[in-house]
Parts: structure tokens; C-alpha cells; sequence
């Protein structure tokens, strides 16, 4: 979103979807994943997103609720003729394995508590 919104326009199309989670969670879950190859139940892929993918466009107009953002605007997309991804990944086996479950429950519910 950063990149995104800084840029003259932003290459691909806006309706791919784009897995998300926040950097802290990220983080958590890292610790998370550390902790349990200490308990001898590593050796697993585990997924960490929020299981609430947003398309290229809603990643910006969510991140306008920012107001770090509030002179920016969402730059014009130059991939519309892109295949469209539809990738949903779902982490309900990480969050049950490990007892996890992110603090910030959408990318979009985070921006709108900083407005």
C-alpha cells in the first residue's frame, strides 16, 4: 500500500487478490512457529494471513483511512488487461496447530482504527 500509493501508477490489475497480514502478526507467528519446533511439532508449512484477502484496489482505499495518507490518492492501475488472481488462502490449521490467531483481524480494520 505504501509503494502503491506513492507511485505514479501501479502495475497490475486491481482486482487480483492479494493475501494479507499485518507485519506484527507476522511476527507473532514467526514466535509462534519458534516455539512450537521447540515443542517437537515443527516440520509443518504453516500459513499466516488473515483469511480475509483484499483486492489491489480495496489494499488502497483502505489504506486512505490512514492519515499519514491524507493527501494521497489511489494511482491509476496500468494492468487491466492482467489475468485476475483469485487465490483465498485459509490459515484455520495454523491458528488451531499452533493456538494462534492474529491481533489485527483484517488489513482493513486496522487502517480504519488509525482513522
Amino acid at each position: 500500500h505504501n509503494y502503491w500509493l506513492r507511485s505514479p501508477e501501479i502495475k497490475g490489475n486491481p482486482e487480483t487478490l492479494i493475501n494479507m497480514i499485518h507485519y506484527n502478526d507476522a511476527a507473532s507467528l514467526a514466535l509462534a512457529i519458534l516455539e512450537a519446533e521447540k515443542a517437537k511439532i515443527g516440520g509443518r508449512i504453516f500459513i499466516g494471513v488473515d483469511d480475509q484477502p483484499l483486492t489491489r484496489r480495496e489494499i488502497c482505499e483502505a489504506a486512505l483511512q490512514d492519515p499519514i495518507y491524507a493527501d494521497k490518492t489511489i494511482p491509476p492501475f496500468t494492468g487491466l488487461d492482467e489475468p485476475v488472481g483469485k487465490k483465498r488462502l485459509n490459515n484455520s490449521q495454523t491458528r488451531s496447530a499452533l493456538s494462534w490467531v492474529p491481533k489485527n483481524k483484517s488489513m482493513t480494520a486496522y487502517f480504519a482504527s488509525k482513522a
